[in-house]
C-alpha cells in the first residue's frame, strides 16, 4: 500500500477506506486502474487535500470503470 510511511497511522486509516470505498462503488476495476486511483488518492493527499470529505469530493469527478 502506497500510504505506508506518507500518513500518520489514522490518516493511512482514513485513505486506504477511502479507496476500498471508492473500489467496491466502481466495481470491476481492474489492478491497473485499483493502481492508478491509489496513485491518485495518493496525489491528492500530498497536493494538501487531506480531510475525508475533500478527498471523496475530488473523487466524485474521477474517471470510471471502463463501460
Amino acid at each position: 500500500m502506497r500510504f505506508a510511511g506518507v500518513a500518520d497511522p489514522e490518516d493511512q486509516a482514513m485513505l486506504q477506506e477511502i479507496f476500498e470505498r471508492y473500489c467496491a462503488e466502481n466495481s470491476g476495476l481492474d489492478e491497473v486502474e485499483r493502481s492508478d486511483m491509489e496513485a491518485i488518492i495518493l496525489a491528492l493527499y500530498l497536493d494538501g487535500v487531506t480531510t475525508r470529505e475533500g478527498l471523496q469530493n475530488a473523487l466524485a469527478g474521477a474517471p470510471r470503470t471502463k463501460q
